[in-house]
């Protein structure tokens, strides 16, 4: 092989490793209403869990992260009565969809250029010649291969209302976002926290807006 053949083998390599080492991340789309102060600072809020993510230990997982990023808005949390928000959310994710695509495989198609290099050896009044020709292969796709996988979304539902309308039985709402995510990864205790990384990003943001937010999980396999 050549000196020319090795380096195009070593960037093919290379591009492969980089490939798998690239940071994955996860692609959420965040859809927000709202009649929230841009300055959040010093309002009192509870969260508001319906019955069954009262004894759940995920949920409250979850309520920790979510109170992490209100406190480094000003935010201060409260019981319900002295609160002026109430704050409820909820996650689920459907049962996947196959996605079916086609990869190109990449080879050697053929070969690129040519180098004779002739050697004359003379003895006497004898000459013998020695030619070496040297071949640069050409790399490129060489046909297609189909994948399959499993893509799922993942849906997270946010809601701020006013506390002291709730107490009397209504629903006030202050606040309402949708955050949905597709992908891969099933696994809920590592998406949801993304999402509420993209949710947060910019809030409460311009009301009506759609925005996307890549967030990293190097943990996502």
């Amino acid at each position: 092989m050549s000196y020319s053949s090795v380096r195009v083998v070593a960037g093919l390599a290379l591009v492969a490793l980089t490939g798998a080492c690239a940071t994955v991340g996860v692609d959420t789309e965040v859809s927000a209403f709202h009649t929230l102060p841009a300055n959040l600072q010093g309002e009192r809020y509870a969260f508001a869990p319906s019955p069954d993510q009262e004894t759940s230990l995920e949920y409250a997982h979850y309520t920790g992260l979510v109170r992490e990023r209100l406190a480094s808005l000003g935010m201060v949390e409260s019981a319900v009565p002295e609160a002026k928000f109430a704050i409820a959310f909820d996650y689920s994710i459907d049962d996947g969809t196959v996605r079916t695509v086609s990869l190109p495989v990449w080879g050697q198609t053929g070969v690129s250029s040519a180098q004779t290099r002739t050697t004359v050896n003379t003895f006497g009044n004898t000459a013998t010649a020695n030619a070496n020709t040297t071949y640069t292969p050409k790399y490129g796709v060489t046909g297609y291969r189909t994948q399959s996988t499993n893509e799922y979304k993942r849906r997270m539902t946010f809601l701020v209302v006013d506390s002291a309308a709730l107490v009397d039985g209504e629903v006030v709402p202050q606040f309402e976002a949708t955050v949905i995510s597709e992908g891969t990864n099933k696994h809920l205790p590592l998406i949801v926290p993304k999402m509420i990384d993209a949710l947060f990003k910019d809030f409460p943001g311009q009301s009506g807006s759609v925005r996307r937010a890549e967030i990293p999980c190097p943990e996502c396999p």
